[in-house]
């Protein structure tokens, strides 16, 4: 199963992944993103340049860094308060995703930290081994 992995970490970077999320096959029906964001970072830019309108994005911690939660997000940017879930870690979120019927397409994106693309490839993380 697919997914996306890019270290989109600050409001241009996030810009440049929009521009290239443009050319993906089925990416008007919405992307699932998973996001790990550092509580520094500009979280109202980062989501302008990412979220489309049918699109759902989990917001994750980042494990060993002070990282945006959902709450404080909503506090800060009420207006996507229909379109963020929270979960625990990456790999709560792919073993949700693998539960449905089929897997997302276009492929969920994991972004927002070079830290959490780090621990991710620390860990050897793949929907294979997503419990």
């Amino acid at each position: 199963m697919p997914i996306v992995v890019d270290g989109a970490h600050n409001p241009h970077a996030a810009k440049q992944l929009s521009i290239e999320r443009s050319t993906w096959n089925g990416q008007e029906r919405g992307i699932i993103w998973i996001l790990g964001i550092q509580k520094h970072k500009d979280i109202k830019n980062i989501l302008q340049n990412l979220i489309r309108e049918k699109d759902l994005a989990w917001i994750v911690p980042i494990p060993t860094q002070n990282s945006w939660s959902i709450n404080q997000i909503f506090n800060y940017c009420p207006e996507y308060r229909t379109q963020l879930k929270e979960a625990f870690s990456v790999e709560e979120v792919l073993s949700t995703l693998k539960e449905q019927r089929e897997w997302p397409s276009p492929p969920p994106v994991i972004t927002g930290s070079l830290y959490l693309v780090g621990d991710l490839f620390q860990k050897q993380i793949s929907t294979n081994q997503a419990v």
